[in-house]
């Protein structure tokens, strides 16, 4: 049986990666969200308005929503943690103190568990954009089915937007 060279040179590439006993590389795990339909007021009767991509604080006053986010669970005890999050705003007429906390953890065997959290703040002035950038170096997930949640205050006339993170 005569074998040709290309068979012969995708044989080789086969034998020597089985040889070198190396795993490839994880991959990362990109996600996005929009707050307007991951996001929620933390207090009932709050009226926000809400659309495809963002929501939007209609009040007066400071308000709070918090955010779930679907998060990779393979099943196995190995654990990721996000090495990318950010939240994107947009101030409206009057400026003011957008201030968040991320956090790890999950509710499980009758105990709401916090592994890790961390938390930013930014001060935006009228008519601005700016994406919160959280430090994810104490971010980690203690167990595989640990989830992400965001929490954050919107002050009045503010938008919450794009919602990004990186896994792996």
């Amino acid at each position: 049986m005569k074998m040709s060279t290309t068979s012969a040179c995708a044989l080789m590439a086969i034998a020597i990666a089985a040889l070198s006993g190396s795993a490839p590389a994880a991959a990362a795990s990109y996600r996005d969200t929009s707050a307007g339909s991951a996001c929620h007021p933390m207090n009932p009767g709050i009226a926000f308005t809400y659309s495809n991509n963002y929501l939007t604080n209609t009040t007066s006053s400071n308000q709070y929503v918090i955010c779930h986010f679907q998060m990779n669970d393979d099943g196995s005890t190995a654990t990721t943690k996000p090495t990318a999050l950010d939240v994107a705003f947009a101030s409206g007429a009057t400026g003011g103190t957008i201030v968040c906390g991320a956090q790890e953890g999950g509710f499980y065997s009758g105990t709401n568990f916090v592994t890790s959290s961390n938390g930013q703040n930014y001060v935006m002035a009228p008519n601005s954009n700016h994406f919160i950038i959280f430090n994810t170096t104490g971010l980690t997930r203690s167990v595989a089915w640990d989830v992400l949640t965001v929490s954050c205050r919107v002050p009045p006339g503010f938008k919450m937007g794009l919602i990004e993170w990186t896994e792996g």
